[in-house]
C-alpha cells in the first residue's frame, strides 16, 4: 500500500506535486545538509520548497532516489535525521515536509507499511514515474 500514485489517481489529477506535496513547489532541487556532530554533509537527491502563508521558505518534501536498490527504513530513518537536522538550523519550515523514496526496484513491506500509516512518508516507484514497464 504504498502512497505511489495510482493509473487511476494519475487520470484524475492526483499525481501531480501539489497532492504528493501538500503545495505546489517553487523550487526543486538536490542539495547537501550540514551535520556538525557528525562532521559531515549529507546529499539529498531532491529538494522541493514552497513558500508559508507569511512568505518564508517552507520545506515541502526532500527525497532519496535509488535505481537498483530496494529502498527500507535505514532509507526513511536518514531522511529523517536530514529533516531534523534541517528544523534544527531554523532557516525553513520543516513541519509539513514530506520525505520521498524513489525507487526502481521498490520498497521493503515495512517501508510500504509505515508510508501506509503516515501522511509524511511518499512513496514513488518506476511505474509511478512512467507507467507499466513492459
Amino acid at each position: 500500500m504504498s502512497r505511489g500514485v495510482s493509473r487511476t489517481e494519475r487520470r484524475n489529477g492526483a499525481g501531480n506535486a501539489t497532492t504528493q506535496l501538500g503545495d505546489h513547489p517553487g523550487r526543486v532541487g538536490g542539495g547537501a545538509v550540514g551535520d556538525p556532530a557528525a562532521r559531515t554533509l549529507h546529499e539529498v537527491d531532491v529538494v522541493a520548497f514552497g513558500l508559508t502563508d507569511q512568505g518564508s521558505s517552507a520545506l515541502l518534501g526532500m527525497g532519496e532516489v535509488k535505481w537498483n536498490v530496494t529502498m527500507g527504513m535505514g532509507h526513511l530513518d536518514r531522511l529523517r535525521h536530514i529533516r531534523a537536522l534541517v528544523n534544527a538550523k531554523g532557516l525553513h519550515d520543516t513541519g509539513d515536509a514530506r520525505l520521498i523514496c524513489f525507487s526502481g526496484a521498490g520498497f521493503t513491506d515495512e517501508l510500504h507499511q509505515v508510508a501506509a500509516d503516515t501522511s509524511d512518508v511518499v512513496l514513488v516507484s518506476a511505474t509511478d514515474l512512467y507507467g507499466p514497464l513492459a
